[in-house]
């Protein structure tokens, strides 16, 4: 049987991506706090990933960032 879900415990789709965005926001920096990455590693990595064919995402064979 399913279980119902309380409205209240709800979040629209623009909290759960801010919350997300803040929540890898924060796994980042203190990466970078304690020195496992550097800023420019980080900023490589990003760039790199953002390279990425995004065929599966959006039907196109490369998007912009």
């Amino acid at each position: 049987m399913a279980t119902k879900i309380d409205p209240s415990e709800l979040v629209t789709f623009k909290e759960f991506m801010l919350t997300n965005a803040i929540q890898l926001d924060a796994i980042t920096q203190l990466l970078i706090d304690k020195g496992i990455i550097t800023q420019e590693e980080f900023v490589t990595k990003l760039k790199q990933v953002w390279s990425y064919p995004r065929c599966r995402l959006c039907k196109r064979q490369k998007c912009e960032p």
